[in-house]
């Protein structure tokens, strides 16, 4: 599959391949949207002739594509449909993306319905059998089925609504209150501090540092990296010495401060010195958690 990525280049397109599929990305003003959707057909119709010049099979009509910016501007593009190669292809509202449903605004909503749907779905069966299980066969049981769900790809949480937060910190608290048998009426912070659980923003910040951390040691893909650098003052100063990430400006406040690229050094500039010079990604996760844990409930 190399030589795909020299077909892509010739049509100016960016892409993410994975072990079977590839993705491509392409941006663009409102008013060049026709345009490069055409060219998005002209680039899949190239990639299906050299794959069946190569015996393989495009499975042009299993495609998905869609339109991503705010409401604002979809509202403006009339276009229902794009050609993928020969099949004409239905742009839909959301996507599921490596098991995760992204829409055309990046607000998540479709995500955070999924997860509310699904932990809920799981929170109830395990309620049902509750009084059967030890607190440990509980706490399992939840850690499997429904904090793996809540933690799963969630450092594109960052800067998300307090209403979407909210709803998936409500998730967090029921599975909180059924596994130590704690009644609706019990505040819950005292309930997750006895289970060591850290909070959903926290645990949103917990993977987006760990993240960052990998970065900085060659731990990450080459994509992920090349979005942070190390900030190097033009003279020597204090802040020479705290290890400090370069924070870019953003243009667009409620997507630009989103991003991995402004939301790692935000939070990384903000850690103690003693948690960014961790000689370990062992050792670096044990502090930030500390950190953490004390920043939320202390």
């Amino acid at each position: 599959m190399t030589p795909l990525s020299d077909i892509l280049a010739k049509y100016d397109t960016a892409h993410h391949s994975f072990a079977d599929d590839t993705q491509l990305v392409d941006s663009f003003a409102l008013n060049q949207t026709q345009r490069s959707l055409d060219k998005t057909t002209i680039c899949t119709k190239s990639i299906k002739s050299w794959m069946s010049s190569m015996m393989l099979k495009m499975n042009d009509d299993k495609t998905e594509a869609m339109l991503v910016g705010s409401k604002h501007r979809l509202n403006k593009i009339t276009t229902e449909k794009i050609k993928i190669a020969d099949a004409e292809i239905t742009l839909p509202s959301s996507v599921r993306d490596l098991g995760v449903f992204i829409d055309q605004d990046l607000t998540l909503d479709a995500q955070i319905s999924h997860l509310s749907r699904i932990c809920f779905f799981h929170l109830k069966a395990i309620s049902n059998i509750r009084q059967n299980l030890t607190t440990d066969a509980a706490h399992t049981l939840v850690r499997s089925l429904v904090l793996s769900r809540l933690d799963y790809s969630n450092s594109i949480l960052f800067g998300l609504s307090p209403a979407h937060l909210t709803k998936l910190q409500k998730i967090q608290n029921v599975a909180a209150r059924i596994v130590s048998l704690t009644s609706k009426r019990s505040h819950i912070t005292p309930v997750l501090k006895s289970l060591h659980w850290l909070p959903i923003q926290a645990r949103i910040e917990f993977k987006t540092l760990s993240i960052v951390f990998q970065c900085l040691h060659d731990l990450a893909p080459q994509y992920l990296s090349e979005l942070i650098s190390v900030y190097t003052p033009p003279r020597q100063l204090w802040s020479n010495q705290q290890f400090l990430l370069r924070t870019p400006s953003v243009h667009l406040k409620n997507y630009g401060r989103r991003a991995f690229s402004f939301a790692a050094p935000s939070l990384w500039n903000s850690l103690p010195i003693v948690i960014k010079t961790a000689t370990s990604l062992h050792a670096f996760k044990s502090l930030l958690k500390r950190h953490l844990f004390m920043k939320y409930y202390e």
